[in-house]
């Protein structure tokens, strides 16, 4: 495997795991995840404080409140909404979403399939979004910088700021700072 290719599988399985980080609260097996050798050294080094925080053993209580801050966050009006079109200033709300557009078209086209897990999802949502990403990225495919540039480096750089500032959780603050390093304009483009 080439160096282009390890951090082509790389950038495909942090795209996959802040899908798993956007698309539902944090469980148990998510925490072991994030806890794991893999990807323990990248925790380490965009947010120490998550390192330690996913150090430890946790406890119901400790999900318990990593769920209530996923719902303050994602899920109550007033929080950091992960659908692009609250982050697209100019999507009229009687206009056709882009975002969604492109997605409908890659599904429609055959080019993708979502899973049963993100089905539910609109399709703008960040979760869904960053699940395709690494999948047009785990391939290798030629639409994937246009997909990462046009679907996701449009609006999440402002997101992930808002999501740094929102969070208390140092989970979400590592998620806003990885989907940053990935999704800002400069770093859309493949590298090699």
């Amino acid at each position: 495997m080439t160096d282009d290719d390890a951090l082509r599988v790389a950038e495909a399985a942090l795209l996959a795991l802040l899908a798993r980080l956007f698309a539902a609260e944090l469980d148990e097996e998510t925490v072991s995840i994030l806890a794991a050798a893999e990807f323990l050294p990248l925790v380490e080094a965009a947010c120490p404080e998550a390192a330690a925080d996913l150090a430890r053993d946790w406890t119901a209580d400790d999900l318990e409140e990593a769920a209530v801050e996923y719902c303050r966050l994602f899920v109550q009006p007033g929080g950091t909404a992960p659908i692009a079109a609250a982050w697209l200033a100019s999507v009229p709300s009687d206009a056709v979403n882009p975002v969604a557009s492109m997605v409908r078209n890659l599904v429609d086209a055959g080019q993708l399939e979502l899973p049963d897990s993100l089905s539910s999802l609109p399709h703008d949502h960040l979760a869904v979004l960053l699940c395709i990403a690494s999948e047009l990225r785990q391939s290798d495919a030629p639409v994937a910088a246009d997909f990462m540039s046009e679907a996701l480096g449009s609006w999440t750089p402002r997101f992930a700021e808002a999501l740094e500032h929102s969070a208390t959780s140092p989970v979400y603050r590592l998620a806003a700072r990885w989907l940053s390093s990935l999704t800002t304009p400069a770093s859309t483009e493949p590298q090699g």
